[in-house]
């Protein structure tokens, strides 16, 4: 591994905002900054060598401020839409703000995307971030200290692994929202790029996006999928749920018997990258529509720029009965770790 980078890459309330770039010896190089524990960059090589980045990022930091994509953020204390912004725990009815379509997702306006982590462990290979979050933060009953550790190897591969404790029984489904894009540019989309999704079915959605508790098995695009399914057809599917959502926003049941939970490939460059998880489930969200506010390069987006990965319990899990348990019981440790490994084909 090359010696760790340390930069300054902005400040939020008077405090500074680091970015730690890891680098390997062949040119590999992971960056995350400690405002929202954000991935800013991923490179990895194309047929011919060369190295890009592909992860879709801002041009500048204050755009990381108002994230509304979310790009590369930690996202958590729970991943996914919350039915009505309510839960019940022991016995407890809990409100937490509705930010989408009268629901609540990704955690709120204080949820980890927009949290100051700490670095409290650096070296050539990893980063830990650490966050203390104050008890109720964001309605959310206990004091959570969330531990996200960015590691990356010498063959390029790099690993999120996620350590979570509470002084309470609470909600914890954390994930990362980086997008992918293995062109290595924005100005092209990812309808270029097949995608392999090991899973045994999919939830479907309602019309706000909140899973009706059905597991479906047998959709031409779930189907598709299985079999590393061409994006630029799926994206034509005339499937009701990937016209209501335009695109893939969709959570999917991982097969637990798979080891590799998906694939993500670009015969143009020749790249592909493997995705492992110890995860049940995982939502893939194609970069379906933008606010007014986002662009890339001075310019908006082109269509669906990259492919998001979000490994995770299956969203809205608490008001879920077999949708598996989001709760975190107090003297319990959460944890999880996905793994992304880089290919040239």
């Amino acid at each position: 591994m090359k010696p760790f980078k340390k930069a300054v890459i902005g400040e939020i309330n008077g405090e500074p905002v680091d970015v730690y770039t890891l680098e390997t010896k062949k040119g590999h190089r992971l960056s995350v900054m400690s405002y929202g524990a954000t991935v800013l960059e991923y490179t990895m090589p194309d047929r011919n060598g060369v190295f890009e980045n592909v992860v879709v990022r801002y041009d500048t930091f204050e755009e990381y401020i108002d994230n509304a994509m979310k790009l590369g953020a930690a996202i958590g204390p729970v991943a996914g839409r919350i039915a009505n912004g309510e839960f019940k725990l022991n016995g407890m009815v809990y409100h937490l703000p509705k930010n989408n379509n009268g629901n609540h997702l990704h955690g709120g306006s204080t949820g980890f995307d927009s949290a100051m982590f700490k670095a409290v462990q650096v070296c050539d290979d990893e980063v830990v971030f650490y966050l203390h979050r104050q008890r109720n933060t964001g309605g959310y009953p206990g004091e959570l200290r969330t531990w996200i550790h960015y590691r990356i190897f010498e063959d390029g591969q790099w690993r999120i692994r996620y350590v979570v404790k509470t002084d309470t029984d609470t909600l914890v489904n954390p994930t990362n929202h980086s997008y992918f894009n293995l062109n290595g540019r924005l100005d092209i989309g990812v309808s270029n790029h097949h995608l392999t999704v090991n899973a045994t079915g999919y939830t479907e959605l309602n019309d706000v996006q909140i899973p009706t508790g059905k597991i479906d098995r047998d959709a031409d695009f779930l189907k598709a999928l299985q079999k590393g399914g061409n994006l630029s057809v799926i994206f034509k599917s005339k499937h009701p749920q990937i016209q209501a959502a335009g695109g893939l926003d969709h959570a999917f049941v991982l097969n637990p018997l798979e080891r590799v939970a998906g694939i993500i490939s670009c015969e143009q460059t020749g790249r592909q990258l493997i995705i492992e998880t110890t995860s049940p489930a995982m939502v893939v969200y194609t970069a379906n529509g933008y606010d007014d506010k986002t662009f890339f390069g001075g310019k908006k987006p082109v269509e669906h720029v990259g492919i998001a990965i979000e490994t995770q319990i299956l969203p809205d899990a608490i008001n879920q009965k077999s949708f598996g348990d989001t709760i975190l019981r107090l003297g319990h440790t959460f944890e999880s770790e996905t793994t992304y490994t880089p290919c040239v084909y």
